[in-house]
């Protein structure tokens, strides 16, 4: 059985709500004055680190530059040269795609969809929205210059670009 309240101790139960509202703010105002000192203190210690590792960075870049230079010289048709603390390595990159404003072709890019709508529908894929099976596609262009070209008809590709990339260059360590 519960008692029922007067207007006085109804009016006694909002003071104390009030109270521990109160003290919940205090409580919230100085975890903010908390996080705030401990940010700073974060954001000094980024700093520091990044002082400490920047010249750090460069020199392992510089040492890196130098491997390249020295892996530049292996023998034809090896790609790879081990040593007791590590491996020298070259690594294939696709070559890269873009339309005339520059901008990385995907499935989704006009000039490509329409050329391959047009002459390989094959390779169109239609979901919600039309696009072109990139990933298989781009295995069957050929480029010259910068000029794209269809490898098995040579047709050229209007309004495309290609760039073959380096090898890429990577030291290993055990």
């Amino acid at each position: 059985m519960t008692e029922e309240l007067t207007k006085t101790q109804a009016d006694d139960l909002l003071e104390q709500i009030d109270q521990y509202n109160a003290q919940i703010k205090a409580a919230e105002v100085e975890r903010d004055e908390f996080k705030e000192h401990y940010q700073k203190k974060i954001a000094v210690a980024k700093n520091l680190c990044k002082l400490k590792c920047e010249p750090l960075r460069q020199d392992i870049a510089v040492l890196t530059e130098t491997l390249r230079r020295y892996a530049d010289n292996l023998p034809e048709g090896r790609k790879s040269l081990p040593l007791p603390s590590g491996k020298l390595k070259f690594q294939k990159q696709e070559p890269k795609f873009y339309d005339v404003d520059n901008r990385k072709l995907t499935g989704k890019s006009k000039a490509l969809l329409e050329f391959v709508k047009s002459t390989l529908p094959q390779y169109v894929k239609i979901t919600q929205e039309e696009s072109v099976a990139w990933h298989s596609f781009k295995k069957n262009l050929a480029i010259d210059g910068d000029k794209v070209y269809y490898a098995e008809t040579g047709e050229l590709l209007e309004g495309l670009r290609g760039q073959i990339l380096p090898d890429k260059f990577t030291v290993e360590l055990k």
